[in-house]
């Protein structure tokens, strides 16, 4: 199902493109804190504070995985055929993230029209809305999202740990500043767009992880 809805986004994606203004497009990049600018590439930024010399570092997007369960599933439904709900984890690859952050109050900076149409297609979907996940390290991988689904009524629903942040567009440009509204434990992150539906997602995320994995672990 998030295929197409994906393939609708990518239309209307290129589109609105097509149809930025001139002036938006070749707008100077702001000073977001002093000696250091928003850069004209790359859609995910995070500005990292801690220390003496602030750094504004790319988050890499990485591709989702869905789990089935499929063994546990079967098991469940077994033992209870009519109450049984199936699950599904959306997973990336590895317990950690490559990119480390120290500071627990990061800044995040995203561009509101991703400049490749190809990655916007991926990213988001008409009716999502931009979040910031706290993410389960499990195994070999981190669980971005739960799905839950009722076997005998279709009924779906989402188990998340989304990170509450105030948002606001930068004026004359195409950026976003996110501002978190506490700060961040040590663990695994990434921002995503979750749509209104629960059993459509996004097939990217962007990662980063506050202090060393063994930290986040306690």
């Amino acid at each position: 199902m998030h295929t197409a809805i994906f393939r609708q986004f990518m239309l209307g994606m290129i589109l609105a493109l097509a149809t930025l203004p001139e002036t938006l497009a070749q707008a100077p990049s702001p000073e977001i804190v002093p000696g250091i600018f928003l850069p004209d590439h790359g859609n995910v930024w995070i500005l990292d504070t801690s220390g003496e010399k602030k750094a504004l570092l790319q988050l890499k997007y990485v591709q989702v995985k869905v789990n089935s369960h499929r063994g546990a599933n079967f098991g469940r439904s077994l033992a209870w055929p009519v109450t049984t709900k199936v699950k599904q984890t959306v997973e990336i690859p590895g317990t950690a993230a490559p990119l480390r952050i120290s500071t627990t109050s990061p800044v995040l900076y995203i561009r509101s029209i991703l400049q490749d149409p190809e990655e916007a297609a991926q990213t988001s979907a008409p009716g999502s809305k931009l979040a910031l996940m706290h993410l389960q390290p499990v195994k070999d991988a981190r669980v971005v999202d739960t799905l839950n689904f009722t076997m005998i009524t279709g009924h779906s629903s989402r188990d998340v740990s989304a990170i509450e942040f105030v948002s606001e567009p930068i004026p004359g440009t195409n950026w976003i500043k996110l501002t978190l509204a506490k700060p961040l434990d040590a663990g695994e992150y990434a921002v995503t767009w979750l749509t209104n539906q629960a059993d459509t997602f996004s097939s990217v995320v962007y990662d980063f992880g506050i202090g060393n994995p063994a930290q986040a672990k306690k």
